[in-house]
């Protein structure tokens, strides 16, 4: 019997809603976390990896709103910046340790389901964006950061996602592909589809093991059902689409 698994991966903007102006997060919006949970659980999600969780009382809120099982990590350098790797309840899970700490965010986690032979190692890296000044560029920042991941976890990752805060053609994207990870949505044909609110940029990807391109099943970006009207002052439930793979084993 085949094996099917459903990986999103979504930074929630710490659940405010768009637009939001500053670093230092509220409590979640229990509106926004309530619609973002339903969309993620609407599209049939096995396992998501989300950015931007300010705190673990707000990882807690998503696991209970998903009925899901996961760990969460707060930021690296900046605690509001914390990520969560979270599956359905009927999928085995284990959390990863790892030491690396030249991210926003790392999380690293092994899914398996328990009765068919799929079992994925996944991480969940959110990259710096250059809001918080350094000595070194964004751009080399975030090259360290990959190195430092590939370093550790390359011969053991199936899956990459999340904000990696630079287009495809840059430095990231390169050491990913020397390392045999492909960017699911060229190989889904779908590189041209924007992963953001506010532009036409694709920041948030999923790479998957050069070994996995057959079994990719589908790449979609969700639009639908984003924008919002009726909670005030607020666009859209993220300024980050959420971004989903479909895998057949």
């Amino acid at each position: 019997m085949s094996c099917f698994v459903k990986i999103l991966t979504n930074n929630v903007y710490w659940f405010q809603g768009h637009p939001f102006q500053s670093d230092k997060p509220h409590d979640a919006h229990p509106e926004i976390l309530r619609r973002l949970c339903s969309l993620y659980l609407d599209k049939g999600a096995d396992v998501i990896c989300l950015q931007e969780i300010q705190n673990p009382e707000v990882a807690s809120q998503v696991l209970e709103c998903t009925s899901m099982k996961g760990t969460y990590s707060p930021g690296m350098m900046y605690a509001q910046y914390g990520a969560l790797i979270a599956a359905r309840t009927d999928w085995d899970f284990e959390n990863q340790p790892t030491s690396c700490s030249r991210e926003r965010s790392l999380v690293v986690a092994t899914v398996s389901h328990p009765e068919h032979p799929c079992t994925l190692n996944i991480a969940n890296i959110h990259l710096p964006s250059g809001r918080q000044a350094t000595s070194q560029t964004p751009r080399e920042v975030r090259e360290e950061g990959i190195r430092c991941f590939l370093s550790l976890h390359d011969d053991t990752t199936d899956v990459l996602v999340g904000d990696l805060n630079e287009e495809y053609e840059f430095g990231v994207s390169d050491r990913l592909e020397e390392a045999g990870f492909v960017d699911a949505a060229m190989v889904a044909g779908q590189e041209d589809i924007p992963a953001s609110t506010k532009g036409t940029g694709r920041r948030d990807m999923i790479w998957i093991k050069s070994r996995l391109k057959k079994n990719l099943l589908d790449y979609q970006v969700l639009h639908d059902h984003f924008d919002i009207k009726d909670i005030s002052d607020k666009l859209t439930l993220s300024d980050h689409f959420p971004v989903m793979i479909t895998l057949k084993f």
